[in-house]
């Protein structure tokens, strides 16, 4: 008598710990990949905000090229229109620069 409900509790005792390890594993599993549900929306939302950082990188890129490219022309313009002033202004240039290095440079020896 006393035998049979031992096994019986003993069985229903291996059948709970069958199905807790069941339910162990299935969590775990659910767990896992809500991990890379959301290690794949974090992944998503960097590549997103990456490809954005990009986009305006290339837009400033060319804002500032298209601007080099207009103060080139300008400058290229002014010297066609006024070669001499052109001429005379780089003159006067080099000779500051010249002054310039050369105060220096007996600066630095002193």
């Amino acid at each position: 008598m006393v035998t049979g409900n031992v096994t019986k509790d003993y069985e229903a005792l291996r059948q709970d710990l069958k199905t807790l390890r069941s339910d162990v594993s299935a969590l775990a599993e659910a767990l896992v990949a809500g991990g890379k549900g959301r290690a794949q929306s974090a992944k998503e939302s960097a590549v997103e905000q990456a490809r954005r950082r990009l986009e305006q990188i290339s837009s400033q890129t060319n804002a500032a090229c298209n601007r080099g490219r207009e103060v080139v022309d300008t400058v290229e313009r002014q010297v066609a229109e006024h070669p001499c002033k052109s001429l005379s202004a780089v003159f006067g240039v080099g000779l500051l620069l010249g002054a310039a290095l050369n105060w220096w440079r007996h600066r630095c020896r002193t």
